[in-house]
């Protein structure tokens, strides 16, 4: 009997309403014909509803109250004074901390919260996400890039000097430069690696643009194809 396998493509901060409106207009073909050959439904979110909790929830199963994570940042001695939260405030086990307890292969692709982590991964792959320090290994094992290349381009996260410098253009070319790269790099793993359960989740960067003016920026960098 073939064994089972569970793929999980995680989108951060898309909501059906912009996905409806985006594949409407041509964007999207591929999710569109998964959408209509599959059940959709909208899923209440975590209190807060933020990336940190809400994808902490899905990768151990309970709610912030019992994960412990309820942003990416925490008060440390006085409520002025915030510090990073990581994998290390999380309380439970992960999912890929479980899969490891049953000998399971798997492949984890900037899963927040996911760095640093808490045990060497033995049965699986995985790059952590935006939590992640500067200059610090993010890629596990670290000799899984020799395998496979596209790692070498692989990066966390985009160029955050053009969201604070309002460059939305070169926001949006840089994001989709670095989800390309993070695609590719999963397209590879998916077909050459055994596994069982595989995530990748792709980051939405803070635009803070209106639907309008993503679905404008979109189209005039011909991004959607």
């Amino acid at each position: 009997m073939e064994k089972g396998r569970v793929f999980i493509l995680g989108l951060d901060g898309m909501s059906w309403p912009l996905m409806n409106m985006l594949m409407k207009r041509g964007i999207f073909k591929n999710l569109r014909k998964i959408r209509e050959k599959s059940y959709m439904s909208t899923l209440r979110s975590t209190v807060p509803p933020f990336t940190a909790p809400a994808w902490t929830s899905f990768s151990t199963g309970t709610t912030p109250g019992r994960h412990g994570v309820f942003a990416f940042v925490e008060p440390f001695k006085s409520l002025l004074n915030l510090r990073p939260v990581n994998a290390r405030n999380i309380r439970v086990p992960m999912i890929h901390e479980i899969l490891e307890v049953f000998n399971l292969k798997y492949v984890i692709l900037n899963l927040p919260m996911s760095y640093p982590l808490r045990i060497k991964p033995k049965n699986g792959i995985i790059a952590t996400s935006i939590e992640t320090p500067p200059n610090k290994e993010f890629i596990f094992p670290k000799d899984i890039s020799l395998r496979f290349k596209g790692f070498k381009e692989y990066k966390v996260i985009g160029n955050l000097r053009f969201i604070r410098e309002r460059k939305y253009k070169d926001l949006v070319k840089d994001t989709t430069y670095t989800e390309k790269t993070r695609l590719e790099v999963a397209y590879d793993i998916f077909n050459e690696y055994d596994w069982t359960l595989f995530f990748v989740l792709v980051l939405k960067e803070k635009l803070n643009l209106s639907y309008r003016r993503i679905v404008k920026l979109i189209k005039d960098l011909g991004i959607h194809r």
